[in-house]
């Protein structure tokens, strides 16, 4: 990981599930300007788990993923130091 990047743990919603995860964000950025970025269609994710919308059943833990930026209806920090 660059110096000048953090991990940021989230907890993101698409249409039918939810993840788990932690992305890398510019140390003191905003997770608004992380999301609004235009440069890249796709967000990394690390350490994912992967939960069914319908029963909450977890159907899958990749270490890497990427998810379509156009696929998230909700993300939100999940840190316990999250302001």
């Amino acid at each position: 990981m660059l110096e000048d990047q953090e991990e940021v743990k989230v907890t993101i919603f698409i249409p039918n599930h939810r993840i788990e995860g932690t992305i890398h964000m510019f140390k003191g950025g905003r997770l608004s300007d992380f999301l609004n970025a235009t440069t890249k269609g796709f967000i990394p994710i690390n350490n994912a788990t992967i939960y069914t919308k319908q029963d909450n059943k977890v159907i899958g833990k990749p270490k890497f993923m990427g998810l379509n930026r156009n696929s998230i209806i909700m993300l939100y920090k999940t840190d316990e130091n999250a302001e």
